[in-house]
């Protein structure tokens, strides 16, 4: 096997190098990018046509991907403009069914116009609407909204979920809690064009789930493995599933695609079709996948199987076996030329990693044993699968989650098999639920089974230890793990002295990081972080964390305290800062030699000695003058001894 065999490998990673590119701080305008590309490829047919010496070719080739990576993300990048503060009142519409949350109902709104000084202004922006109305909202719905939507806001500590740039991507700017009373001034827009879109097949098969399944909790977990509408699950479904290992079933992905597409061709295996009938078949089969992939949103794990699948399919009907590399390459050259902003998402990174870690090191895995049992063979087989998945993914899993399952092994081989069923019950019963007494027996063989699938996740939650908490991992060491994993690959492919050598090159790029990262962690500081009614310190002296917490609950600390302590390395258990309450809302703190007043929201500094001052803003530490006063609840403040 050689490089040189996965051209859609190459060409993907020229083009990821044009992307890295655009995203950074450059200034290039998109004319003038595909003026150059154009060059090139013109560049590109001469030499194909007049020269003899190929030479050029491939680097012409390569500098095309490169640019084309770079325009890519020139046409999709938006003018940074300052967003309006949106007046009232302000006239909407709904465009997705309300989705039922603990407190209220949520939905998503598009702003038709809003009013300013006596001016209507028209608009464009979205709106997360939380209400409470007893009316239950429905697509293409026209409001008459006379409260104020709030600017998102960034986060105010390092660490914590930038729930503003979570939202900017779906380009929604704005949120609006409602107590109710909402004036709806017309629900009567829907077309007959509007009852065939997605959005309204989505919601009437959830009407299906929820009408036949009589547990509410197999309701929730339905409709987000069968539709993948995750936003009804309550967090300790979610934390079950995390904890055990097996959040990839809730997430409609390859898995499910697979087990769709191995259910039709099940279904024809006895008429053992072949010639046109097989292709008819299979073209199909790629229109039910795609149709499949549109109900359940186009999320990313959905496409890349999808795109394979339909590839592969493909290639078959032409008497071709295409190379699963290429596939996966072009697959994600596909996606990110439709989205750049993808290769951020870590579902889409999760998917890719999971696959390119099973192709290359399932066959590794099940050398280990050869059973002599079809049914032992099986479950080998599957848990070689895994194995493999979890090998390639735990370091991106370990970096955006900071945890590790430890029974994810005996979790997948009895989540998966049930998953299996669930899915061929599935989707005859969302096919035939127009059906009575079929769509009932069905519909209660399901309510089953997603019972016992939560019971067995039940039971691992009530293991002790279920999982490694707060881990860190740097990225260098992500892509050393993975360059290793690569060689174990490539073990029986290349010299194994070469391998070897590129083994102990990445071994001291990881050691030379470690000393860096531990020189680095020796630094005092003291970090102030801002929470909804009050603050917290965090001082590390270079040893040990000491933290003194004035007003931030447990669930606060979870989100905007911790994340940062596991970023650093901190520990999990620090030591109470001592402080002393010199007056009313004075508090001083004899290590530091500073005093804070409450009441401010004020560090008086003048008798403390440190180098840097720096706030927390746009997800970065910005220096502030030493001298000038120090305010403390608008943003966290880093100050380094």
């Amino acid at each position: 096997m050689r490089f040189s065999e996965f051209p859609f490998l190459r060409y993907l990673i020229f083009f990821l190098l044009g992307i890295g590119l655009a995203n950074r701080d450059f200034e290039f305008q998109p004319i003038w990018v595909g003026g150059v590309l154009g060059i090139l490829w013109i560049f590109y047919v001469l030499a194909i046509l007049f020269f003899k010496n190929r030479i050029w070719i491939a680097p012409l080739a390569y500098a095309q991907l490169f640019l084309a990576g770079v325009f890519v993300v020139q046409l999709h990048q938006k003018p940074s403009t300052e967003q309006p503060i949106l007046g009232t009142p302000l006239i909407a519409k709904t465009l997705q069914f309300d989705i039922e949350k603990p407190r209220s109902q949520q939905n998503l709104l598009q702003v038709y116009a809003y009013q300013r000084d006596g001016k209507w202004i028209n608009s464009k922006e979205k709106i997360l609407l939380y209400h409470q109305d007893s009316i239950s909202l429905i697509p293409e719905s026209i409001l008459l909204i006379n409260k104020a939507p709030e600017l998102v806001q960034g986060p105010k500590n390092p660490g914590e979920f930038d729930y503003k740039a979570f939202l900017q991507k779906k380009e929604i700017n704005y949120t609006l809690f409602h107590p109710g009373g909402l004036k709806l001034i017309d629900d009567n827009h829907l077309t007959s064009n509007t009852w065939l879109s997605p959005i309204h097949w989505r919601q009437g098969l959830a009407n299906l789930i929820q009408s036949k399944l009589a547990d509410p909790q197999a309701q929730k977990v339905a409709k987000a493995l069968l539709l993948g509408q995750k936003d009804s699950l309550d967090k300790n479904i979610r934390a079950e599933f995390a904890d055990a290992g097996v959040m990839h079933v809730l997430a409609v992905s390859g898995l499910h695609v697979g087990i769709l597409v191995s259910v039709f061709l099940f279904l024809v295996k006895p008429f053992k079709l072949k010639g046109w009938k097989l292709k008819v078949y299979l073209i199909a089969v790629v229109i039910i996948i795609w149709l499949y992939a549109m109900i359940t949103g186009f999320s990313p794990s959905v496409v890349r199987a999808s795109v394979m699948f339909t590839l592969i399919t493909l290639g078959q009907m032409r008497d071709r076996k295409p190379s699963i590399f290429n596939v996966l390459a072009f697959s994600a050259i596909l996606m990110i030329a439709i989205d750049p902003e993808v290769i951020f998402e870590v579902g889409f990174q999760l998917s890719y990693v999971a696959v390119a870690g099973i192709v290359l090191l399932q066959p590794m895995i099940t050398r280990w044993w050869l059973p002599s049992s079809p049914w032992i063979e099986y479950l080998w087989q599957l848990a070689a699968v895994s194995i493999a998945a979890q090998l390639a993914t735990f370091p991106l899993t370990v970096f955006y989650f900071h945890n590790f399952p430890l029974w994810f092994l005996p979790a997948n081989l009895l989540i998966i098999p049930l998953t299996f069923l669930i899915m061929q019950i599935g989707i005859p019963f969302l096919i035939l639920g127009w059906i009575p007494l079929l769509s009932d027996f069905l519909g209660w063989v399901l309510n089953s089974l997603f019972q016992l699938e939560l019971w067995i996740l039940n039971l691992f939650k009530n293991i002790p230890v279920t999982k490694l908490d707060e881990l860190t991992i740097f990225p260098l060491t992500m892509f050393c793990v993975w360059g290793n994993l690569l060689i174990w690959a490539s073990w029986d492919l290349f010299p194994k002295k070469r391998l070897v050598y590129i083994a102990c090159f990445l071994t001291f790029l990881w050691a030379g990081n470690r000393v860096i990262n531990s020189l680095i962690k020796s630094n005092s500081q003291l970090i102030v972080y801002s929470g909804n009614e009050g603050f917290a310190f965090d001082y590390w002296d270079g040893k040990q964390l000491k933290s003194w917490n004035q007003g931030v609950g447990v669930e606060e600390l979870d989100f905007k305290v911790k994340p940062n302590r596991i970023l650093n390395g901190w520990g999990k258990w620090p030591e109470s800062l001592q402080a002393f309450s010199l007056e009313k809302n004075l508090l001083f703190f004899p290590e530091l030699e500073l005093l804070i007043d409450i009441e401010r929201g004020m560090i008086k500094h003048e008798y403390a000695s440190f180098s840097k001052v720096e706030y927390w803003q746009e997800n970065e530490w910005i220096e502030q003058e030493k001298n000038a006063p120090l305010e403390i609840g608008n943003s966290s403040v880093r100050i380094l001894f």
